[in-house]
């Protein structure tokens, strides 16, 4: 596989996604990633608060608009997948 892709069932913030890929990036040999942030954009769920925060949780918004100008060399693209 050319790389992998991060966020496509979860919620994590942008940054969270870049630091986390770029960790797995480094284990296998510089792969870069792409980023799923069709539901990102009010960051996670409190699984406190709401214990059904995997299936379709409420509040949910749009992270960062699909692009291929990612300011990050081994993000290749950020994408709104589930949308």
């Amino acid at each position: 596989a050319r790389g992998f892709s991060l966020n496509t069932a979860n919620f994590f913030t942008t940054e969270e996604n870049a630091g986390y890929g770029g960790a797995i990036s480094g284990m296998t040999g510089g792969k870069p990633f792409v980023v799923d942030t069709s539901r990102n954009g009010a960051g996670p769920v409190d699984v406190e608060s709401d214990p059904l925060y995997w299936c379709n949780p409420p509040g949910r918004a749009l992270g960062v608009a699909p692009t291929t100008a990612t300011g990050n060399g081994q993000i290749d693209a950020f994408l709104w997948v589930k949308r």
